[in-house]
C-alpha cells in the first residue's frame, strides 16, 4: 500500500523539501520522460520509485520504470505525465516518513 503523505508547512521548510516538473524531452528520436537521478527511490526489492505532488504539500509515492541513466538524467520507460511536480531534496526524507522511521531527533 501506498501512503498519502500530507506535510505542514513547517515540515517542508525543515526538510528543505524541493521539486521539480517531469519532462518530456527528445532521446534517440522519440519523445520521453525524464526526471533528475534525485528523485529516484530504490526500495529493498529493487523496485524503483519517486514521489510525486498531488498538490504544494501532498505526495503520493508512485512506480517508474527506468528505461536507462544518463549522468543526472533518469530516461523513464514509465512514470507520471511530463509536467507532474516530484520531489528531489527530501525524497528520501519523504519514504522514511511512510515507513514510520524516526529519526530520533525532535
Amino acid at each position: 500500500d501506498v501512503a498519502l503523505l500530507t506535510l505542514r508547512p513547517s515540515a517542508i521548510k525543515r526538510l528543505d523539501l524541493r521539486t521539480v516538473a517531469v519532462t518530456s524531452q527528445r532521446v534517440d528520436g522519440k519523445a520521453r520522460l525524464v526526471v533528475p537521478y534525485a528523485a529516484v527511490i530504490y526500495d529493498s526489492e529493487g523496485e524503483t520509485w519517486l514521489y510525486a505532488a498531488s498538490n504544494p504539500r501532498t505526495f503520493r509515492r508512485q512506480s517508474i520504470t527506468i528505461d536507462r541513466i544518463a549522468g543526472e538524467r533518469v530516461i523513464l520507460s514509465a512514470g507520471p505525465a511530463a509536467g507532474t511536480k516530484i520531489a528531489t531534496v527530501g525524497a528520501q526524507e519523504l519514504w522514511g516518513a511512510e515507513l514510520g522511521i524516526d529519526s530520533g531527533s525532535h
